[in-house]
């Protein structure tokens, strides 16, 4: 009997390792995966992403409109890289690159796995084309 209890301690802790080794790195994919098909969605400016592109914004018709229109200025996307904190893996990194009138303007982002992304620039440094996304994607340009 003892020799089975130990046999079933030992069972329980090594799956409880493997499910510790492996969570993380499942979630990182799954998180960076869905913010790569958020993003990709709104550079084709397809209208079933503006619906998630901020789930709180009560102006899903405006939101429509700057998608169908110029996407948001967003032409690319590199280097999402999602963030293991306080027990999951949810933030994490993203290169933004805007069409800023005529111009590529390249930014780092913060996203969350709610896909809230938003664009970060320096505070004496504002334009209008990330102002305009952080309304939408972040709720605020801050």
């Amino acid at each position: 009997m003892k020799k089975a209890i130990q046999i079933g301690f030992s069972i329980s802790v090594m799956l409880l390792a493997l499910f510790t080794i492996f969570r993380i790195p499942l979630s990182k994919a799954f998180v960076e995966k869905e913010i790569t098909t958020f993003l990709n969605g709104v550079i084709a400016k397809d209208l079933d992403v503006a619906s998630d592109f901020y789930t709180h914004h009560i102006e899903l018709e405006t939101i429509q409109q700057n998608l169908e229109q110029d996407g948001f200025g967003l032409i690319s996307f590199s280097d999402v890289e999602g963030e293991y904190d306080d027990g999951c893996v949810c933030t994490g990194h993203v290169n933004l690159t805007f069409d800023n009138n005529g111009e590529p303007l390249s930014v780092r982002a913060v996203f969350t796995d709610s896909k809230q992304v938003c664009a970060m620039s320096s505070s004496n440094e504002r334009f209008p084309v990330t102002s305009k996304w952080n309304k939408y994607a972040y709720g605020g340009d801050f």
